[in-house]
């Protein structure tokens, strides 16, 4: 994720504080879909001879939960953006603080997918 993050910020371009803190501001929604790919790759590891079986019900609220927090985490991205270009520095710590703490959470959450019945 930190290689992606620098190759998407520097590659073929002059690299601006605004840019940067900008690329760091929207950081949480790359790591919240990661978290799906994460979560998912445990689920289909569970569907293996031998392994443990999930229901249906289970897979759907994972998914319908994945989808949620993605979707709260990009909420919380734009407006610590917004935030930032009006030069609000304490929203921008408040959103930038939630968008990256639900992403983190979702990735942790995601590993544990497993332990979903």
């Amino acid at each position: 994720m930190g290689l992606k993050f620098i190759v998407k910020l520097v590659v073929d371009q002059q690299i601006s504080k605004v840019d940067a803190m900008k690329a760091f501001l929207a950081f949480p929604i790359d790591v919240a879909f990661l978290s799906m790919s994460f979560g998912a790759a445990v689920l289909a590891g569970l569907g293996k001879p031998g392994g443990r079986t999930i229901s249906a019900t289970g897979v759907l609220v994972f998914a319908v939960a994945c989808i949620t927090v993605a979707i709260i985490t990009t909420m919380f991205c734009k407006r610590s953006d917004r935030a930032f270009d009006l030069d609000k520095t304490w929203p921008v710590v408040g959103w930038g603080f939630l968008s990256y703490a639900m992403s983190f959470l979702a990735a942790a959450g995601s590993l544990q997918a497993g332990s979903i019945s």
